[in-house]
Formats: C-alpha cells, structure tokens, sequence
C-alpha cells in the first residue's frame, strides 16, 4: 500500500510530502481550482458535514457545499493560488489525458481522474497482459466533497432532429449502454433491471452453487468467456457461478452455506470447498439510481465482498451519502475567468524571485553579446572560414 485509505479521502493528500512526486493533477484550472479549494477550506467543509450529521438535511449540505466550492472572491483566489503555487513542487507533473496510463502502469500513485477515466484505469491496471506487473488500485471521493460533471450531447442548429433522437435511443437502450460503459467507464443515465442486472453481474459477490441443469459435455462446448461461470469437479459434477444476494442475512452481512442451498468456494489446491464459516459482504443500496417510480418497491441493493469497496462500482454507481456531497459548478464570468487563468499560470510556473529574474537578464545578456562577438570574428574571417583545398588558398576581397 503506497496511499492510505484515510489519506486518500482527503484534498490534503496532494500536500502531505510523504507523497511527494507521486501524484498528478489536471492541467485545467476549473478542475484544479475545486481542487485546491477543498484542501484550503476543508476546516469549514468539515464543519459543514458535521452540521449535516446532526440534521439530515441533505438539500441544504448540498447548498452549502456549492456555495463553498463555488467561490471566487479575491481571497479565496489568492489563498487557492498559494496552495496551488506550493503543490507545483509536490507533484509529478500535469497533465489531461496521460495520467490513466501512467496511473495503470504503477508510475503514479495518485491521480486527479474523472469517474469513467477512473474505471478504465482500474481495469486496464488488472488486465492479464499486465502479468506481474498488474496493480490493485481504488477510487476515492474526499469527504470534504467534490464536483459534479457529465459528458453529454448537444444538438447544433440545422441538425436532423429526428436522426439525432434516433441516435440517443439507440445509444441509451440497455444493451447499447453497458456495452458503451463497460469501454469508456462512465455511467449512462438509464437504470431499469437490466443496468441493475449487470452491475450485480459484474461486481456482485458470487459463490458456487451445484446445478443439473447444465451438463459437463455442455460446459466443454460453451465458449471460454461462458465456460468461466462454471466448474466441474473430478466427479463430473457442475457447479454454477450464482449470485449470493438471495443467500445473504440482512441483519450481519453474511452469507453461508446450508443444506437448503449448499454454496462453495473455489481454492487454489483443493478445487472447490463448501462454505462453512460465515462469509462477510458490503452492501451497496443503490435504490435512489434504479428505483422506477413511487410504485417501484424494490431494493436495489448490491452484495459485494469488501475487497472490492472503494472500487470500479463506486466509481460508476456511488452511493446516496457520495452523491450529497458533490456538487455541480457554475460557469465562471468573463472576468472571473480571466483572474483565475492568470492565477493558474502563476501557480504553475511559480513566483520567480528578484535575484532569480537579475540571474536570467544577465544570461540573457551574455548570450546576446556572445552572438555579436561570434558574428564580427566572422566577418573578418578569423573564424568559420572553409578550407582551400590542397595546392589552393582562399583571398577574401572586399567590395
């Protein structure tokens, strides 16, 4: 472990000098800005949230965190500013784009990532061609709160309405849509049972359970992406990759095998073993994203084994309590803009100070007397004159 979990759910972790050069963040002041005002407002942030501890009052923390965060009066620049001015010398570097690959390649060990950029990070950082050198990375949204962002579709005047909204239906049906998340990361902004099926598949906790329905001969015809959801045992039998939702108990979290609904586990040297100890899971209630309606009564509630918190299906699908404490910001005026790009390019080229600035005049001085010196030993032919050749000498004529 190079970052703590309570370091990595703090604005301040940038700040610490035990992660010195180990962390990048956007070269984009917007970005940045909401960044640095979390770590230099954080006392009243975290008052904030304790406030909101007390009351529940989860419209007015959202209010009160995006005033906050929202800020541009001068003070709070110049305070960001600071504090951005002194992160430029405790980071690896900037960038937009780049930190997913360096983050998934073990060069960084803290990136300031968009959500979808994150999961793609978190999953190229696990993928068998990374052997050996595969990483286990999480993903964290400080408790001081964050901003809100979404890539969306704008339609431009003159365009084909009707082959426009064609489009959108097509790339928000549920089949489209987590295929196109399962590539770019981010969330589409559909639920419905079958995004709620596939987030259960693809980070739901599962165990093995016996079937008879699937036979050893059907296994050995199933494609390998397939065939993974099955094992079968010395004896022919078939076992099924289930989901332990329905077997877990609500009251402690766990879930155990029993003569009812036998479930196993898979070891390494034993092939499979049946569950006889309570095994533990997270639930993650994600009702307020899926929920239909009034008169949807469901729960929809993710089982997932601890191991995997703080990971891809936080990301994609944050809970309730994550969610409260983002907040959306606003466009900044013309001249709101034009302080804080400059502000920004000072933070990152930094101050530079008298005797540094007499330093760079005077070498810049040099180098132009330099150039004038070489160009009069030129023209008199003391220097970088051509060679005759044998038998032959060069006379300079001046017209």
């Amino acid at each position: 472990e190079i970052v703590s979990d309570e370091d990595a759910f703090h604005w301040n972790l940038l700040w610490k000098d035990k992660y010195k050069g180990l962390g990048t963040i956007k070269d984009s002041v917007r970005d940045s800005y909401i960044l640095a005002v979390g770590y230099c407002l954080q006392d009243e942030l975290n008052g904030v949230l304790e406030d909101y501890k007390k009351d529940g009052d989860t419209a007015n923390y959202n209010k009160r965190l995006t005033e906050i965060f929202n800020r541009t009066d001068d003070k709070t620049i110049d305070i960001v500013g600071k504090a951005l001015t002194e992160l430029k010398d405790k980071i690896y570097g900037y960038e937009v784009d780049s930190g997913k690959k360096e983050m998934a390649q073990g060069k960084i060990a803290i990136n300031f990532a968009w959500s979808g950029d994150a999961v793609y990070t978190l999953d190229e950082a696990e993928t068998p061609d990374a052997g050996d050198n595969a990483l286990y990375l999480k993903y964290a949204v400080p408790t001081e709160g964050s901003n809100i962002f979404f890539d969306g579709w704008a339609m431009p005047k003159g365009a084909n309405m009707e082959l426009a909204q064609e489009f959108i239906n097509f790339i928000e049906s549920p089949e489209n849509a987590v295929l196109n998340m399962d590539y770019i990361g981010y969330t589409p902004s559909i639920g419905g049972e079958t995004m709620f099926e596939n987030a259960i598949d693809w980070y739901g906790a599962t165990a093995y359970a016996p079937t008879t329905e699937v036979t050893k001969e059907d296994v050995e015809n199933m494609d390998e992406e397939e065939a993974e959801y099955y094992y079968v045992d010395e004896n022919d039998n078939v076992y099924e990759s289930v989901y332990v939702g329905d077997y877990v108990d609500e009251q402690t979290l766990t879930f155990v095998s029993t003569e009812e609904s036998p479930l196993f586990e898979l070891d390494d040297e034993e092939g499979l073993v049946e569950i006889t100890d309570p095994v533990e899971v997270t639930a993650q209630d994600l009702t307020y994203f899926f929920k239909s309606g009034d008169d949807d009564e469901e729960n929809y509630i993710v089982y997932f084994y601890p191991e995997e918190a703080d990971r891809q299906l936080m990301a994609q699908y944050p809970d309730e309590e994550t969610v409260a404490r983002c907040t959306v910001m606003k466009c900044f005026t013309d001249d709101e803009t034009r302080t804080l790009n400059n502000m920004w390019e000072t933070a990152k080229v930094g101050n530079t100070s008298d005797l540094a600035l007499i330093i760079t005049l005077v070498i810049i001085a040099l180098l132009v007397a330099a150039i004038v010196v070489v160009y009069q030993l030129y023209k008199k032919g003391v220097i970088f004159q051509p060679r005759a050749p044998k038998g032959y000498t060069f006379t300079r004529y001046e017209k």
